[in-house]
């Protein structure tokens, strides 16, 4: 919105407070505003080839409710909404009331075929059911600095990348078997960090790195795979999301506000279609693709709020729902299918 040379507001009125102020997401136009995606990345010097996978056997599910909680089916589909340090609220999708608030915060989100979804925080990724408001798994794991996740949609891994520890543990890949259990750790130095990851629809597994000899590439957990492998980009891109949209796996290039959909044959990508996103003033964060929308969390006069796409087609944005109206960005999304 423009100021006028006093610095007040040329327009009289602003929906996105309004919305804020009646406690639920609206829907509103907007013309300009920010993408992104979910998570965040740390650098790590250091070089070499990659490492056989880890069992930590402390780095177990930590707290798993014997009395596990229904998921509710009544709310249908469901949009949950991680701002940056708040507590992560979720909302009918697509009408956008608000729902609730989870006792818990995060940078990374992401769902399962169940409708259970995961916050991602530093060192800790919580599971809650679908509508849920009690966690009912909590894995951890030592000291690892997690970033964003996903779930094998056929087997039912949990994956989460991770920058690494303090002690100077190389950036990685987490994997909690069948979403239990222990953490097996699969990494690569020769990476200086791992930001975002994905399934395909085979159960491999795709995370966006960088290599400071190189630029940005993708580190590929191959199907039953026992070790990291490279894949390369076809050009230098700014790091984004991973996601996997039911044909292609696609990658989001926070830079120049597209969604590329790849190809990758053996250990290269090749781009077979790019999804441009209008309408942006600053870097978008963690997206999430969901029957042919791409719905992403931004953020506008350090206020965050969530835009709608089409997706494949792109374009200008759809609409956009004000958040709840806490005073930072929203960082990660994502949507918890309802039955």
């Amino acid at each position: 919105m423009k100021l006028a040379p006093g610095g007040e507001r040329l327009r009289a009125a602003d929906p996105f407070m309004e919305a804020r102020e009646q406690g639920k997401m609206k829907s509103v136009d907007f013309g300009r505003c920010a993408l992104g995606i979910c998570v965040a990345a740390a650098m790590l010097a250091g070089c070499g080839a990659s490492q056989q996978p880890i069992a930590l056997p402390g780095a177990i599910l930590q707290h798993r409710l014997h009395s596990i909680q229904t998921a509710s089916s009544s709310y249908g589909d469901l949009l949950y909404v991680a701002p940056d340090g708040a507590g992560v609220t979720y909302y009918t999708y697509p009408a956008g009331d608000l729902v609730g608030t989870l006792n818990a915060s995060g940078s990374g989100l992401c769902s399962d075929t169940s409708g259970n979804i995961f916050v991602v925080s530093r060192y800790s990724t919580t599971e809650f059911a679908h509508g849920g408001t009690s966690p009912i798994n909590t894995f951890s794991g030592y000291g690892f600095n997690y970033n964003s996740c996903s779930v094998d949609p056929k087997t039912g891994d949990l994956a989460v990348a991770f920058l690494g520890q303090h002690s100077g543990y190389p950036p990685g890949v987490a994997i909690f078997k069948n979403g239990l259990g222990r953490q097996f750790t699969y990494t690569d130095a020769s990476f200086e960090n791992l930001e975002y990851c994905s399934y395909d629809g085979s159960g491999n597994l795709f995370a966006d790195g960088y290599i400071s000899s190189e630029g940005i590439e993708f580190a590929e957990l191959p199907a039953g795979g026992k070790k990291l492998k490279t894949v390369r980009l076809p050009y230098e891109i700014r790091l984004g999301q991973v996601q996997w949209d039911g044909q292609y796996v696609t990658v989001e290039d926070e830079k120049e506000d597209r969604i590329y959909r790849l190809k990758i044959k053996g250990s290269v990508a090749t781009i077979v279609g790019t999804t441009k996103l209008h309408g942006f003033t600053s870097t978008f964060f963690a997206s999430w693709i969901y029957n042919g929308a791409v719905i992403v969390p931004l953020g506008k006069n350090g206020v965050g709020y969530v835009g709608f796409w089409k997706y494949p087609k792109g374009g200008s944005r759809t609409k956009i729902f004000a958040g709840p109206g806490y005073h930072t960005p929203d960082y990660a999304v994502t949507i918890s299918p309802g039955s």
